[in-house]
Order: C-alpha cells, then structure tokens, then sequence
C-alpha cells in the first residue's frame, strides 16, 4: 500500500505534493505504458482527422449525401461483423503485435488514400474496399487496445493513468477535426 500512496501523491523538490507529477507519473514509471500511451495518442489523432476529411473526399468526388452514408454503411459493417470474433483473436495472438499490425494496416489505408486524394487518382470503388478494411482493421484494434490496457494499467498507476488517457483522448478528440479541416482545404 505504500507504494501506492508514494505513486499517487507525488512530491516535489520542495517537499509539496504536485498535482503534475502525480498526473504524469505513469509516464515515468512505465515504459509500457508511455509507449501504449504515445502510439493510442496517435492512433487517435489520426482518426479524428479522418472523420473530418473522409466526408468532405466523398462528398467532393460523388455530390452526394446518400453515398456519404453508404460509405459509413461500408465502414461499419466488417467492424461491426468482427467483434464477435475478435476477442478470440486478441487472446490467441500478441496483443503488441496485433496492435501493431492494425495501426500499421490503418496508417498505410489512409496514407494510399491521401496520396490518391491529392493526385486526383481517388475512384469510389478504392474508397469502399479502404474504407471495409479500415473498418475491419478498428474492429481488430480496439478489443486489442482494451486488453492490453487491462495489462498495462497495473494497480500503481491505473488511477493516474486512466486520467491521463482521458484527458489525451479528449484533447485529441479538440485537435484531429481542425486538423482535418485544415488539411481538407488542399484537396
């Protein structure tokens, strides 16, 4: 129990509590937590800004509201489809690696399109297959993500770690659709 209190009430160099390094204290503390921490962070900014740019790519090739939601349609279903399966999956392969494997899969889905997006090389039929195993590849990610968490989040550090996922997530969650914005204007 003393190494939990010593964890949650963390002192600075005058002797004081600090609310911040309390806080930040998984940061030091865990090497697995920063690195599930750091790679989630981007893993969110990413899909906060594809939430923002995917509408206007869709919208901007077709003229239509409908397909827009086709394509969402597109996206739900295999992650949607997987769930079931994918508990299963996440305790029979290295959560690390699915993770992994994933944001891998999710970052070069979205890179291609981008590259295709800005060269005038995007046609509908990429989009829909991209946006199926995107959608795929998040149904995968976060069962994985959460057991790993559940892992990672050891008894010392899961108060302040859970606050500081939160608070990340919600701060990406403010940045990403900005971001997208921004980045829709060059299409």
């Amino acid at each position: 129990m003393e190494t939990q209190n010593s964890t949650l009430f963390a002192t600075s160099s005058d002797g004081k509590h600090s609310a911040w390094a309390t806080f930040t204290s998984p940061l030091r503390q865990s090497k697995a937590f920063t690195l599930l921490w750091l790679g989630h962070w981007i893993a969110m900014l990413g899909s906060s800004v594809t939430t923002v740019i995917l509408p206007l790519v869709i919208y901007s090739l077709t003229g239509s509201t409908t397909i827009m939601g086709l394509a969402m349609t597109v996206y739900m279903l295999p992650n949607v489809l997987i769930l079931p399966f994918a508990g299963m999956i996440v305790d029979r392969i290295d959560r690390i690696r699915l993770l992994l494997f994933a944001n891998i899969a999710r970052f070069g889905l979205m890179f291609v399109a981008a590259v295709l997006m800005f060269t005038d090389g995007m046609k509908m039929p990429f989009l829909f297959v991209g946006l199926a195993l995107y959608g795929l590849m998040d149904g995968i990610f976060n069962p994985a993500y959460s057991a790993l968490r559940a892992q990672v989040f050891t008894p010392d550090i899961r108060n302040a770690a859970n606050a500081l996922s939160q608070i990340s997530i919600q701060a990406v969650r403010l940045l990403g659709p900005p971001l997208g914005g921004f980045i829709g204007r060059f299409q």
